[in-house]
């Protein structure tokens, strides 16, 4: 089943336009499916759809540019690339087809350092950025009972902030458990679609553990990542409070420069967000 983002309106806005469009946010959370979306949205034969993740393709992207162009860029329209973070000097070679071909491009990665050091650098000028999230609760409420959804947001447009306590009993109550299971199992979009509480943990348990394998060890490039695990189970308890970095340092066991350094990583690889410090030494996690 597919799950509307509400980004979706405003990414095809841009469809035709000259710049190309990055979709950048973490693991799972809707990238590919929002890509085919917009790639099925155009007549047939306008564009290609590939992923980095096909070692061929980008071993040809990587090592033989000419023949890449010949098979996925003459003669079309667009170009969807998924999984670009997987691109060495990938910039470099997407501004160079850029240029010389004129070809509407949209790529999609679950790193923000990546995309930043591989592509933004040398696309300044020729890219729209857009971040995707998990699921927020009214798209959650999309999959579960649409009707809900229209109620909740009547009631946001009438009454704003104090809505809480102008919603009927039932309905109230029913929000309730949607939003209880949307505070407990988050809005990841396979999370949603999961029948059970425990195929919801296993999908989680998975999302979590490629994020190690994925990100931890092929960005960070690190064996022994337990100190990063037990930063993450930390920040975890803290979600909504404000936290300090001397206690993180001591539960992580990090010293502050590199305590820095894996919270700023955290946050550009999505699994955490903060507001910036009000508080000396103190940031609010979220």
């Amino acid at each position: 089943m597919y799950i509307k983002r509400k980004i979706e309106g405003k990414i095809l806005k841009y469809i035709d336009s000259p710049e190309i469009i990055a979709i950048v946010g973490p693991r799972q959370c809707g990238k590919t499916t929002l890509l085919l979306r917009a790639f099925q949205s155009l007549r047939t034969g306008a564009g290609e759809f590939i992923s980095f993740e096909d070692q061929k393709i980008l071993g040809m992207f990587e090592n033989n540019l000419d023949d890449f162009i010949g098979i996925y860029v003459k003669g079309k329209e667009y170009l969807f690339i998924d999984e670009f973070q997987y691109a060495k000097n990938g910039g470099k070679k997407l501004k160079y087809i850029f240029d010389l071909h004129k070809i509407k491009i949209f790529i999609s990665g679950s790193s923000a350092i990546d995309l930043t050091v591989n592509a933004l650098k040398f696309l300044v000028g020729r890219i729209f950025i857009f971040n995707l999230y998990p699921l927020d609760f009214g798209e959650f409420l999309d999959y579960k009972d649409r009707k809900y959804s229209e109620q909740l947001e009547n009631c946001r447009q009438s009454f704003g902030n104090s809505m809480p306590s102008k919603i009927g009993g039932e309905i109230h109550d029913k929000l309730s458990k949607y939003y209880e299971e949307y505070v407990l199992f988050g809005g990841y979009p396979r999370v949603v679609l999961a029948d059970s509480a425990e195929e919801k943990k296993e999908v989680l348990r998975n999302i979590y553990n490629t994020y190690f394998l994925r990100e931890v060890r092929d960005i960070l490039g690190l064996i022994d990542d337990y100190k990063l695990s037990k930063l993450i189970k930390a920040l975890a308890f803290q979600i909504g409070n404000l936290i300090e970095y001397k206690e993180l340092s001591l539960v992580s066991e990090y010293a502050y420069p590199t305590l820095k350094k894996y919270l700023n990583f955290l946050e550009k690889t999505f699994i955490c967000d903060f507001v910036k410090p009000y508080f000396k030494n103190k940031r609010v996690a979220d």
